[in-house]
């Protein structure tokens, strides 16, 4: 009887300790990934939103959540352009269409890369562009108009063995140039900088193009 006893009382300790056990594990899962209902329903929400506004077929390519915020955010991409990947949250889609955004910052990736072909791979510079979130024409589909609309940032840099600030605007004027040249449409705002780091000194440049 004793035997037995002990035997209850200690699965009904084993029991509650893993009954606690999982109760933290689902807490902190619902903490840090949110909860999975919630994610599902949004992800049907936003690929509605971008179907009904653009008529064609999009999907999640992944997801995450951000714990702070209490936000899922979704990359997405397009069937008819796989290639091109946004990132965008339920609750701004119906202020910014990042779809519209990740093609036109697609446009100017274009331009650089038939700008600049190979002549500057010895730096090993990287680009960075993006889409001012104060410019007027956030919602806008066609890339033309939007790019005429909005204002833009091309950040450019590289690291030097050593810093030589005449060389690096002699460089940057002529990438500047280049890109100028081969814009062939208009757009609203767009400013190219260049920084540059030689492990010591650290060196911004930038012009405003349009």
């Amino acid at each position: 009887g004793k035997m037995k006893k002990r035997t209850k009382r200690l699965v009904g300790v084993i029991g509650f300790l893993l009954f606690t056990a999982l109760a933290f594990v689902f807490y902190f899962y619902m903490t840090f990934s949110g909860n999975i209902i919630e994610r599902f329903s949004q992800q049907r929400a936003i690929i509605k939103a971008y179907e009904t506004r653009y008529d064609e077929d999009f999907e999640i390519v992944s997801s995450s959540y951000g714990y702070k915020r209490k936000e899922f955010s979704f990359r997405i991409s397009s069937k008819s352009e796989p290639e091109i990947i946004f990132t965008s949250t339920l609750d701004e889609a119906d202020r910014i269409d990042r779809y519209a955004a990740a093609r036109s910052i697609d446009y100017f990736r274009k331009v650089i890369s038939e700008a600049f072909g190979n002549d500057f791979d010895d730096l090993q510079y990287k680009v960075n562009i993006f889409e001012e979130y104060n410019s007027p024409g956030l919602l806008e589909r066609d890339v033309t108009t939007r790019l005429s609309q909005n204002q833009y940032v091309v950040d450019l840099s590289w690291d030097p063995p050593v810093l030589d600030t005449l060389q690096v605007d002699t460089i940057f004027n002529d990438m500047t140039q280049r890109i100028s040249a081969r814009l062939d449409t208009s757009i609203g705002g767009l400013k190219i900088r260049a920084g540059v780091y030689d492990g010591k000194d650290y060196y911004i440049t930038e012009v405003d193009l349009r």
